[in-house]
C-alpha cells in the first residue's frame, strides 16, 4: 500500500552569497534538471515543475513522478537562508523519487558552496527512504523471478525449444537490468554508510 504524500524539504545557509546570486543559481539548476519554472518573484521566491524522467535505461536513484518544487530565499546577516520544498503532484505517492532529488539537491549545494557534512548527507539522503527504496526493489525482482520460473517451467513441459528463448530473450535482460538498478541503490547506501561512520 503506498503510504500518502508526504513533502521532502531541506533548509541550509549558503556562505557569503547574495540572494540575487543563489537565485540565479537556482534557475540555472532547474533548466539543468528538466524543470520548467511556473512562477517567479526574483529574488526571494521561485517554484517549478518537474514532470518526471523519461529515460529508461538509468540506472539507480531516478524520479518517474511528477513534483512541484518551491524555493524560497532570504538574506541571512552576509548569508542565504535557502529552503526547498519538494511535493508529489499526484496524491498518495508516499517518498517516492525523494532520492533522486537529495542527490540533485546535494549538487546544487556543491554549486553554491556549502559544506556537505555528515549531518547534512544525512537529512539530503535519509536512510530510511534509502532502505524502502531497496526493499521496494528487491520485493520487484523477488517477483520477476517467480513470475519468470513459473513460465519457463510451462512452457519448457509444453514447448521446450520456446521456454529457453524466453529466458534467454526475455527474462535474463530483464533480471540484469532490474539487478544494475538495485546495485545503484545499494553504491549510494554503502557510500553513505562510510560518509556517516
Amino acid at each position: 500500500m503506498i503510504a500518502n504524500s508526504i513533502p521532502y524539504t531541506q533548509r541550509v545557509i549558503v556562505p557569503g552569497k547574495t540572494v540575487e546570486e543563489v537565485y540565479e543559481t537556482i534557475k540555472i539548476w532547474f533548466r539543468y534538471n528538466s524543470c520548467s519554472v511556473t512562477k517567479q518573484n526574483p529574488p526571494t521566491d521561485i517554484e517549478a515543475n518537474y514532470n518526471a524522467d523519461t529515460d529508461m535505461f538509468q540506472i539507480g536513484p531516478r524520479d518517474d513522478f511528477p513534483k512541484n518544487i518551491n524555493v524560497r530565499l532570504s538574506s541571512f546577516g552576509e548569508d542565504v537562508a535557502l529552503n526547498i520544498t519538494i511535493t508529489q503532484k499526484i496524491d498518495r505517492m508516499g517518498t517516492r523519487g525523494y532520492i533522486y532529488w537529495g542527490l540533485r539537491v546535494k549538487d546544487l549545494y556543491e554549486k553554491l558552496g556549502v559544506n556537505i557534512n555528515e549531518s547534512t548527507l544525512s537529512e539530503l539522503v535519509p536512510k530510511t527512504i534509502l532502505n524502502e527504496s531497496i526493499n521496494i526493489r528487491i520485493k520487484r525482482i523477488i517477483v520477476i523471478i517467480i513470475a519468470a520460473t513459473f513460465i519457463s517451467w510451462f512452457l519448457w513441459e509444453n514447448f521446450q525449444a520456446l521456454g529457453v528463448m524466453y529466458i534467454i530473450v526475455l527474462i535474463a535482460p530483464i533480471l540484469l537490468l532490474a539487478g544494475w538498478d538495485l546495485q545503484g541503490y545499494r553504491k549510494l547506501l554503502t557510500r553513505l554508510r562510510k560518509n556517516l561512520r
